[in-house]
Formats: structure tokens, C-alpha cells, sequence
């Protein structure tokens, strides 16, 4: 038995290899696909928000690049959004993990609202030219304790961020990020910039797992034997 559980040992802690790999997200007309549902909104002061999003199957617009009086966050494309409420969608895909931190910017005309696989992150609803002009943007970060930090490293906070944000709301296969992006109805425009880095440590097996699987598969079947022969005798 004992020889057995060493055996056991060994092949748990030799299946799995972790490491740190980095995901960066933005915004740009090839990743991204805007909805055909727009909602009218003309909320003065404090947008307060959407409390649901499009269905999948609304995504299949192409987004316009240039957005107006938009500032530009390092690495991303500009996006144009006209008048009401509009909805903007990526994905990305992870692997399993052990631990997760995501850190947002966004540049903005007017407001928007970021959603994490149905989960709001973050919402910034106010009329300003503050959303929209040179850096620092707005910025929200999500630790590893799972805390939510607004305005973090420097950059403008949010109006509103999620108290927390949990590993589990993180999807080990594919994920979605959603943006509701908010002009006023009437002929109002703007659009965003918009960036997401991920740094996650990954569970990764090892070349050798299945190979190990194999032959700690055959040393206990061996040991079982041998064990039962002595029974037996």
C-alpha cells in the first residue's frame, strides 16, 4: 500500500507544469463585432447603465474605425459609435489557471459600461470631456485577491466598479468581453478606445503526463497482483 501511494506521489505532482503567460485585448474592426440592437438614451446627469446584453446572434456588424474625439489608448484602434446605445463584443480564450489579474483602459465619448461574460466590471456614465481626452484614461484593475481597484496606477476612475470579481467568472475555454457604449439620442457620436491586459498563471500538462499515466497505470495493477498472490499462498 504504501508503494502504491508513493507511486500516487509522484504521478500527481509530475502531470502538471505551471507558468505565467500574458493576454492583451483591444479594440480594433477585426476582433470585434457590434450589434444590431441600439437602445435610445438621453439620461442627463449619471448614465446609470444597461442591465442586460444583446443576444449573440445580433453581433454582425463590422465597427467603423475612427473614433470621434477620441483619444487613443497605447496598441488600440479607435472605434466609431453613433447616437443611443450601442454594443461592441470580443473574445479570447484561456486556459486553465491558478491565479488571474485583468487591468482595463478606456477612452471614451461619452460613457461605457464593460462586461466580463455577462458580468459588469465597470461604468463610467457621466457627460465629460474628461472620458475622451489625452491620457491618463480611464483605468480599472482586477488582483488576484479576486479586489477590484478603480483608477489604478494613476489613471481616472469609474463612476462605478463591481466590489469584487471573482476566478470563477473567468471561463477556462472561451471567453466574451462586452463594451455598451453610450452617446446621446438625436445625432450625438463619439466612439473608444479600448485595451485589456491579462496575466494569468496557467495549468499546463506536461508532455510526459500520459506517459506517466501509463505506467503508474501498470505498477499498481503489478502491485495488486502480487499483493493478492501473497493471499492467496
Amino acid at each position: 500500500m504504501k508503494k502504491n501511494l508513493i507511486v500516487l506521489f509522484f504521478f500527481i505532482f509530475s502531470i502538471v507544469a505551471i507558468h505565467a503567460a500574458n493576454l492583451t485585448v483591444v479594440s480594433n474592426s477585426t476582433n470585434w463585432m457590434q450589434s444590431t440592437v441600439y437602445t435610445i438614451d438621453n439620461t442627463n446627469p449619471g448614465w446609470p447603465g444597461v442591465s442586460s446584453l444583446p443576444a449573440l446572434n445580433t453581433y454582425t456588424i463590422t465597427p467603423t474605425v475612427g473614433g470621434a474625439h477620441v483619444s487613443n489608448v497605447s496598441g488600440a484602434t479607435n472605434l466609431f459609435s453613433a447616437d443611443g446605445i450601442r454594443y461592441y463584443r470580443s473574445t479570447f480564450s484561456l486556459s486553465a489557471f491558478t491565479d488571474i489579474t485583468a487591468d482595463f483602459q478606456i477612452s471614451v465619448d461619452n460613457d461605457a459600461q464593460i462586461f466580463i461574460n455577462g458580468h459588469a466590471v465597470a461604468l463610467e456614465g457621466s457627460l465629460t470631456g474628461d472620458n475622451f481626452n489625452a491620457a491618463p484614461h480611464h483605468r480599472v484593475f482586477i488582483a488576484s485577491n479576486n479586489s477590484v481597484v478603480n483608477g489604478y496606477s494613476g489613471g481616472q476612475a469609474f463612476d462605478w466598479v463591481a466590489a469584487s470579481f471573482a476566478d470563477s467568472k473567468w471561463i477556462v475555454g472561451s471567453n466574451e468581453i462586452v463594451l455598451a457604449i453610450r452617446n446621446l439620442s438625436g445625432g450625438d457620436a463619439g466612439g473608444f478606445s479600448f485595451r485589456m491586459d491579462l496575466a494569468v498563471t496557467e495549468v499546463v500538462p506536461e508532455p510526459a503526463s500520459f506517459f506517466m499515466l501509463s505506467i503508474t497505470i501498470f505498477f499498481i495493477n503489478l502491485l495488486r497482483r502480487k499483493a493478492k498472490n501473497c493471499l492467496i499462498s
